[in-house]
């Protein structure tokens, strides 16, 4: 990654690294909460988009956090969301089995296509000619 430290303060439980970001020409704070290991970056882009940004995640590196903590980790971004007609639906809303069932289809459609890279064409041509 394209980051590096620049400045370093403690106060109390919370620890503020300024990390450069060659990638952008900006220095970002980032607050890291020794207790918790919860963290914030003046970048905003979890805030804004719901992702983790490379800031965070170098900081994360460099404390030896290993896996991301499970508030980083929205439900949009895991195998138990759905997708109905474009809009995430989370598992703990109201959605009918209907629309689950066909979320389920078309996941497992996509996954089968992507699959598709790796067989011989002729093969990927009888199954054109099959779903005409």
């Amino acid at each position: 990654m394209s980051c590096g430290v620049c400045g370093f303060t403690r106060e109390q439980d919370v620890e503020i690294t300024d990390v450069d970001d060659a990638g952008t020409c900006k220095t970002f704070k980032i607050f890291y909460n020794i207790s918790t290991t919860a963290a914030n970056c003046t970048c905003k882009l979890f805030e804004r988009k719901g992702l983790l940004c490379r800031h965070i995640l170098w900081v994360y590196s460099g404390k030896g956090v290993r896996s991301i903590p499970k508030r980083y980790i929205l439900s949009r971004w895991t195998k138990n969301a759905l997708i109905s007609d474009r809009n995430v639906v989370d598992d703990n809303d109201f959605v009918n089995s209907n629309q689950t069932n066909l979320s389920k289809v078309w996941s497992e459609f996509h996954e089968t296509i992507s699959l598709l890279k790796t067989v011989p064409d002729v093969h990927v041509e009888e199954l054109c000619r099959l779903l005409v």
